[in-house]
């Protein structure tokens, strides 16, 4: 796939991760009736849902990221801290946004997640070597 499909695609994971973090609590409820657990993360036996979902987004975004923007090995650090510093800010903001707060554990869920999808992303590109 060329280089512009991944940019196109990465910049539209990180808008669908701002708009999933910065929804307020009484719209981002409407989605979760699509949950085949019919809404109830606790239906599902795991506690914690929101912290796999808050890893998968932030994989997905690092890992398109990978694949569309970087050119050279040196820009994998601030890739990385870039995608660190989105998922504190998000946090930072939930607490003004009505229905939602934030959670010193999302933070690590989201470096986990950029952490896994940063690091498929470059086993992916071995084959081809950054410049």
């Amino acid at each position: 796939m060329p280089r512009i499909w991944y940019r196109i695609i990465s910049v539209f994971t990180l808008f669908a991760t701002l708009l999933a973090l910065l929804l307020p609590g009484e719209h981002l409820a409407l989605f979760s009736a699509w949950w085949p657990w019919g809404g109830d993360p606790a239906g599902a036996g795991f506690d914690h849902l929101d912290k796999l979902v808050h890893v998968a987004m932030f994989a997905i975004c690092g890992y398109f990221i990978v694949l569309g923007w970087l050119t050279r090995r040196a820009q994998i650090v601030p890739l990385y801290i870039g995608l660190l510093a989105l998922g504190g800010c998000t946090e930072w903001l939930q607490v003004y946004i009505p229905g939602r707060g934030a959670d010193s554990w999302d933070i690590v869920a989201n470096a986990a997640g950029a952490a896994a999808g940063v690091a498929f992303g470059l086993y992916l590109r071995k084959r081809k070597p950054l410049l």
